[in-house]
């Protein structure tokens, strides 16, 4: 027998807290990725929305128009909210807007529309406004995609270094622990059938978030 029964008892216990704690954190993980989601599309939806309204359309009209087109991706269904608050609810723009900043989960698209409702409010141009965020945004983009592009050069090198550990340091080590005490066979399954695969789902999770976000 190469180890206890016993000593594989925390096992499912680790496996059940984690389970438990993704499960806990569902809704603020789907928030957050939404929200991340809204970011990556605001950039390009936003020149969208400035040249609308440079052609002087109404801006319930360029969220109606917004919400009906797929390419916006989720800024689309933030549309929709604006729309249904206004054409179903019968509020007016400015309460709908407010509305929706209340449960976006994007603080960029929460900033873009607080600076339209007091644009409005305040009776200054609305396209002025927009051709300034555009710009702002913008540049803004340029710089995280930089960022992001040299995050994931930093995750890459990362995770062969971890594969090479892995490979010609950790194992072999645990290996010929275990021709000497069968006990040290635990780690050696925790390591192979937990440590790595987890690893190489945050990893592989990390790139491709990252991956998007600088839009490769």
């Amino acid at each position: 027998m190469f180890y206890e029964p016993a000593a594989l008892f925390p096992l499912p216990l680790i496996v059940a807290t984690i389970s438990y704690i993704a499960l806990i954190n569902k809704p603020v993980i789907k928030a957050w990725v939404r929200g991340r989601k809204i970011d990556s599309h605001l950039p390009f939806t936003l020149s969208s929305i400035t040249a609308m309204s440079a052609a002087d359309m109404d801006l319930t009209e360029i969220f109606k128009t917004i919400s009906k087109q797929k390419i916006y991706g989720e800024v689309k269904k933030e549309a929709e909210w604006i729309c249904r608050d206004v054409f179903l609810m019968g509020n007016d723009l400015v309460t709908a807007l407010e509305k929706n900043n209340r449960f976006t989960p994007s603080e960029r698209f929460k900033e873009l529309v607080n600076g339209m409702v007091l644009t409005v409010k305040t009776g200054n141009s609305l396209s002025y406004y927009l051709l300034k965020k555009e710009k702002q945004q913008r540049e803004l983009n340029n710089e995280r995609q930089q960022k992001n592009l040299e995050l994931l050069g930093y995750l890459s090198k990362s995770y062969v270094l971890w594969e090479i550990l892995l490979a010609l340091i950790i194992t072999p080590w645990l290996f010929f622990n275990v021709l000497n005490n069968d006990k040290n066979l635990l780690y050696l399954y925790i390591i192979t059938i937990i440590v790595t695969p987890i690893v190489t789902m945050f990893f592989s999770a990390l790139a491709k978030s990252t991956a998007q976000k600088a839009d490769i």
